[in-house]
């Protein structure tokens, strides 16, 4: 029996532990949604401000929250990602983004 419950709390802790890589916010932007933050920020697509080129982010409001909203809402081309992602893996993707700029 002492086996079976220090198997099962091994298991838990490996996916608590999973948990936590899976909202890293760089996983998440090249992962975590779909389609993917870096499917359009990489490359610029559809005019999407990339990351690592502050310049592209001129005149957006760098705002965590702020971009938070308007991705859940959507912006532009890019969808609205209510129901489709968790608000929190959004915005460690954001702060993620964010580092890339500042």
């Amino acid at each position: 029996m002492k086996k079976i419950a220090i198997v099962a709390a091994g298991s838990m802790l490996f996916a608590l532990s999973s948990a936590a890589v899976a909202s890293d916010g760089e996983s998440i932007y090249k992962s975590g949604t779909g389609p993917t933050c870096a499917s359009c920020h990489d490359r610029g697509t559809a005019g999407a401000p990339r990351i690592n080129e502050p310049g592209d982010w001129d005149g957006i409001d760098l705002d965590a929250d702020a971009l938070v909203e308007s991705t859940m809402s959507g912006e532009g081309a890019m969808p609205a990602y209510e129901g489709r992602a968790d608000r929190d893996d959004i915005l460690a993707a954001v702060k993620y983004m964010l580092s890339t700029i500042e």
